[in-house]
């Protein structure tokens, strides 16, 4: 049967259900083309009752849903105004068969697809639903509404959305719905504004960023939902909180800048390669109700802004990929841990970073550079690469850094506590001043520059000076360390020369001992291999040597800044420095000192490196 028309018939308001007011004197049904389009815009309200048409065109004039259910099968195209304050309207097709041209929700339900070219708004309680359907924003829109979604309807935003307040929530909880800000779309958040905790189920609702969405407003923002982001996030004011619970999650690759605060609320975020963060503050904190909030760092990621991670909370930095904080960080842990782990890179490249108790660093690299000041609170063991590098500071307040695997030491190192080397350690340019105690049980090794130890250095380990390079030790050292010259021409400068207890293996020509600021005027090799110094009939300084000096001559100078360089002739050259034994302070000369027997719990952790990282 072909489709008929019937047609609004007077140029007045009216209701939909008075026959009369239409041109075959009855109310549309599910066989007919409805048209309003009076001389005169006028408003048509719908208010009660069951409707279907196959399809509905207005003109100028507004349509009102205020009650009932009114269905538009095949089609609608509406000229003026559409306001949906009750009831419920229902939309059959795809969007682009449902034209709006301006639309307006303060109460009822929609179902289906439909677009709107132009304003839209939204106010009041009120639903959207429809299994696969979609809303489409093309137009200028704005929000302050309590909008239900359900059924995985979407709402697309390809113009601009202003949110003066409100709430959009699923209310099933089996589907996914989905709230999409486009390419070259913007949703301008200045109210409070949120996307609630979907609950325990799998329903909940997401929100895509591809565009811009900017926050400017005080206070909390909370997103409390899947959130994907690929676009530009500005947040200029107040702060965009994302998350609460364990089943949430967000992925960054876009650009997250702004005055404002981003908060890692609970869930799983990822920040993929080329994400942007320049946003003021960073923070992880712990979910609701203790849920945890992990971070996969993929790629570089730069981060200039100030920069805290709590209890509960992970960071997971893949192979290759690297974190690096330029501006101020703090890792606070608290009653639960927190996490740093990963097969990539961490980089404290400027600002103050501040690492507390229930920290965990279990990334392959550490790397404090480009003048990061650091300080360490309470204690904590750290296995992966560690390099301090030139002008930074590590200050460790108290308890102890421990150090199982490689650290490259080019910086200075401050406080009461304890920093303890369980592998090896190098100097890698200019001066490095390590001025706390250090336990070495593994070896300490001047490679280039000066590597300067302020501290008392205890343990059983070994301690290397390159050629070319200084080994200075202005503290006590313990007769159970071993020190080494590797290669010729290097220098081991003693502070407090008589409290040096080390064995000193290899000492050849082009080696110098400096005594800083004492004057001698003598050295000789005595009984037991002690290398005896002195200025007239005082004894400057006993050292003990390994090796054969048998044919040897000591020779003392001045250092030329108020001590004495002593220095050998005529012995020989000791085989070159193995590093490998290093850890267990062999003697290229004959058998290993005696703490070998004595201190093997000592020595252990060189065999067998940490696997985990732990508390010490």
């Amino acid at each position: 049967m072909p489709r008929r028309t019937i047609n609004w018939n007077v140029d007045a308001d009216g209701d939909w259900g008075t026959a009369a007011n239409w041109d075959l004197g009855r109310l549309p049904d599910n066989r007919d083309n409805a048209v309003i389009d009076t001389a005169d815009p006028h408003t048509v309200t719908y208010s009660a009752g069951t409707t279907r048409v196959k399809t509905i065109t207005v003109g100028n004039d507004a349509f009102v849903v205020s009650g009932g259910l009114f269905i538009s099968s095949f089609g609608a195209n509406f000229g003026g105004l559409l306001s949906v304050t009750g009831g419920q309207m229902s939309f059959d097709g795809a969007a682009s068969s449902n034209i709006v041209s301006a639309f307006s929700q303060t109460g009822g339900t929609v179902y289906g697809s439909y677009t709107v070219t132009g304003a839209a708004d939204f106010s009041g309680h009120v639903k959207q639903t429809g299994a696969s359907t979609t809303t489409v924003l093309q137009g200028n829109s704005t929000f302050d509404a309590r909008l239900a979604l359900a059924f995985d309807h979407r709402i697309i935003n390809q113009g601009a959305i202003t949110i003066t307040g409100g709430t959009i929530f699923a209310s099933d909880n089996t589907s996914v719905e989905q709230v999409t800000n486009e390419a070259g779309g913007t949703i301008d958040i200045q109210g409070v504004f949120e996307i609630p905790d979907h609950g325990s189920g799998f329903g909940g609702v997401a929100l895509v960023n591809a565009g811009t969405l900017n926050i400017t407003a005080g206070g909390e923002t909370l997103l409390d939902c899947f959130f994907t982001d690929t676009g530009t996030v500005n947040i200029s004011s107040g702060s965009l909180v994302l998350g609460g619970n364990a089943h949430d999650s967000s992925t960054f690759a876009g650009t997250v800048s702004g005055a404002g605060s981003l908060v890692f609320g609970g869930g799983a975020y990822a920040l993929d390669a080329g994400t942007i963060l320049t946003v003021s503050s960073w923070t992880m904190r712990q979910g609701a109700d203790g849920q945890a909030v992990t971070t996969a760092v993929n790629g570089i990621v730069s981060y200039g802004g100030l920069f805290s991670q709590g209890g509960h909370t992970t960071v997971t930095i893949g192979a290759g990929d690297k974190l690096r904080f330029t501006g101020s960080a703090g890792f606070t842990g608290g009653f639960d841990a927190a996490t740093i782990a990963g097969a990539g890179t961490l980089t404290f490249a400027g600002g103050t970073q501040a690492v507390n108790a229930n920290v965990a660093l279990e990334v392959a690299n550490w790397v404090i550079s480009n003048d990061a000041a650091t300080t360490l609170n309470e204690s904590l063991t750290y296995a992966g690469a560690f390099t301090l590098a030139a002008a930074t500071t590590l200050s460790i307040n108290g308890g102890k850094l421990a150090l199982t695997g490689a650290a490259s030491l080019a910086g200075r190192v401050n406080g009461s506590g304890v920093l303890k080397l369980s592998n090896a350690a190098k100097a890698v340019a200019g001066r490095s001043v390590i001025a706390v105690r250090v336990a070495d049980v593994g070896s300490i090794e001047a490679a280039r520059g000066t590597l300067a130890f302020t501290g008392a250095i205890s343990g059983g380990g070994a301690m290397t000076v390159d050629a070319g390079a200084t080994l200075e030790a202005d503290s006590t050292v313990a007769s159970s360390l071993s020190m080494t010259f590797n290669g010729g021409g290097g220098t081991l400068a003693l502070g407090r020369h008589a409290q040096f207890a080390a064995t000193i293996n290899g000492v050849g020509a082009g080696d110098t001992i400096d005594l800083l600021g004492a004057q001698a005027t003598g050295a000789t090799l005595q009984g037991g291999d002690r290398l005896v110094i002195t200025n007239g009939a005082t004894t400057l300084a006993t050292l003990q040597l390994a090796g054969d000096y048998s044919a040897a001559t000591f020779n003392v100078a001045s250092d030329g800044k108020g001590g004495t360089n002593v220095t050998v002739t005529g012995a020989p050259r000791a085989a070159p420095f193995i590093a490998a034994m290093a850890g267990l302070g062999a003697d290229p000369h004959g058998p290993g000192p005696a703490w070998i027997a004595s201190h093997a719990d000592a020595w252990r952790p060189m065999l067998s490196a940490a696997r985990s990282v732990h508390f010490a």
